[in-house]
C-alpha cells in the first residue's frame, strides 16, 4: 500500500474539521459583532428539537455504516483493498457528521441562539473523537500496525 496512507487520511480529516471549526468561528463573529441579525426568530423552538437530534442520528447511522464497511473489509485478505474500504468508510461516517454540524451552525446564524452553535460545538467534539490514527485504524481492521503506514 502507498506509504501515504495514514499522512493522507489525516491530512483530509483535518481538512474537513478545520472548514467546520473556521465556519463556525466566522458565524459567531459574524452574530457576535452585530453583522447577521437574525432571520428566523420564530423557527427556534423547532431548532432546539431538530438540531440535536440530526447530530445524534448522523453520528450513530454513520457508526452503523461504518461498522458495517469495516466487517466487509476484515473479510477481504488483501490489506491494501482493506485500508481502501476503511477510507471510504471513513468518509462516509465523517461527512454524515460534518453535514449535521453544518446545518447546526446555519440554524445558529438563522436564529442567532447561541445554544445552537454549542450544539454544533458538542458535534465538532463527536467529530474529533473519529479521528484516524495508526493503532486505531489496525484494530478495527485487525491488521498489523506495520500494515498501516
Amino acid at each position: 500500500m502507498n506509504s501515504n496512507y495514514l499522512k493522507a487520511l489525516s491530512v483530509l480529516y483535518t481538512a474537513l474539521l478545520s472548514g467546520q471549526i473556521i465556519f463556525a468561528l466566522l458565524a459567531f463573529a459574524l452574530v457576535s459583532t452585530g453583522n447577521f441579525a437574525s432571520k428566523m426568530p420564530q423557527a427556534e423552538n423547532i431548532f432546539f428539537i431538530l438540531v440535536p437530534a440530526l447530530i445524534i442520528s448522523a453520528r450513530l447511522g454513520g457508526t452503523a455504516m461504518f461498522k458495517k464497511k469495516i466487517q466487509q473489509a476484515r473479510d477481504t485478505s488483501n490489506v491494501a483493498e482493506k485500508l481502501t474500504i476503511y477510507r471510504a468508510a471513513l468518509i462516509t461516517r465523517c461527512a454524515l457528521l460534518e453535514g449535521s454540524i453544518l446545518f447546526a451552525i446555519i440554524t445558529y446564524l438563522l436564529t442567532n441562539q447561541i445554544a445552537l452553535l454549542g450544539f454544533a460545538a458538542g458535534g465538532l467534539l463527536l467529530f474529533y473523537m473519529l479521528k484516524p490514527t495508526k493503532e486505531k485504524i489496525a484494530r478495527e481492521l485487525q491488521v498489523s500496525e506495520n500494515d498501516v503506514t
